[in-house]
């Protein structure tokens, strides 16, 4: 019964306009879809074919990393700190206004999620009110929590148990899903301990939120 929630959740597709316009918004602050990908922690081409438009659906999850995301940098444009970053910067906003992407403050959340949605504005310069964490907080820890949660369930369930009770609860007590529980509790319990997690040699350490 668990393996069967973990499995539904992890399947769920949702439409990927509100994904793909998002990315392309944070695009036009000048953030590159390696930047992105980078603080999604996924890989390169993930974040490319989502930009592009060459997906239809993705994962609940994956739309939820990609708001996180959004949330944090709507209002923030890349840092420029060296020669390979300013290239970077000056290349998606380019990019953005080649193609007449909007920038975050000029998207429609309230139908930004509904299938069709086309923005009404068009690229505008901003220099939004600072500079962008390369990894805001709790985005990609996120994102490898889940990816772990995945990893454990399918290679040994018992992990899941170890990894609840090392964060001080019990997914059998409380009636949530494994995923759930450790989701819930695993980076708070990390935090308080200062520490990486990594349960059993082999499996990779996640670093929580601090």
């Amino acid at each position: 019964m668990f393996k069967q929630a973990v499995q539904s959740r992890a399947v769920k597709k949702v439409p990927a306009g509100g994904a793909m316009w998002r990315l392309r918004s944070l695009v036009a602050m000048g953030h590159s879809n390696l930047r992105m990908a980078r603080a999604l922690g996924v890989h390169k081409d993930v974040v490319n074919r989502l930009v592009a438009g060459e997906v239809e659906f993705v994962s609940d999850r994956r739309s939820r990393d990609v708001r996180y995301l959004w949330e944090a940098w709507w209002d923030k444009r890349p840092p420029e700190r060296n020669h390979h970053e300013r290239i970077a910067a000056s290349k998606a906003r380019h990019k953005a206004k080649a193609r007449k992407w909007p920038t975050p403050v000029n998207l429609d959340e309230d139908h930004l999620d509904e299938v069709g949605y086309r923005p009404t504005a068009h690229w505008h310069p901003a220099t939004g009110a600072g500079i962008a964490d390369d990894y805001p907080p709790g985005v990609r820890q996120v994102a490898a929590l889940w990816r772990f949660v995945s990893w454990a369930w399918t290679r040994n369930a018992r992990q899941l148990s170890s990894l609840c009770r090392r964060s001080s609860t019990s997914w059998r007590s409380t009636g949530a899903t494994p995923a759930g529980a450790i989701r819930s509790r695993c980076a708070i319990s990390c935090r308080r301990e200062g520490s990486d997690y990594a349960p059993q040699k082999g499996v990779p350490a996640v670093r929580a939120p601090r």
